[in-house]
């Protein structure tokens, strides 16, 4: 549907956060590498979290750090399923 490839290998790239739209829809995609471990993940979850929730209008600051907190434990607990 949104036509995406993986990033081009890259000895120095462990992971990348990317969005693809495709009209009025956005996805967010992790790309980790097989050498990616749970760190790594953690990181693009931070990418992943931040973006979405400016692009919601909620820019990080001492009264959203809790909704910050809750999105990025939500996006990892999804996603680190996909480490072996």
């Amino acid at each position: 549907m949104f036509g995406c490839d993986a990033p081009k290998k890259s000895r120095s790239c462990t992971g990348k956060f990317e969005v693809y739209e495709k009209g009025d829809i956005e996805i967010g995609v992790i790309w980790l590498s097989e050498k990616a471990g749970m760190g790594h993940l953690v990181h693009e979850c931070l990418h992943c979290t931040y973006y979405f929730m400016q692009d919601a209008g909620l820019f990080l600051s001492d009264n959203s750090e809790e909704a910050y907190a809750y999105l990025i434990q939500h996006i990892f607990k999804k996603t680190k399923g996909i480490l072996k």
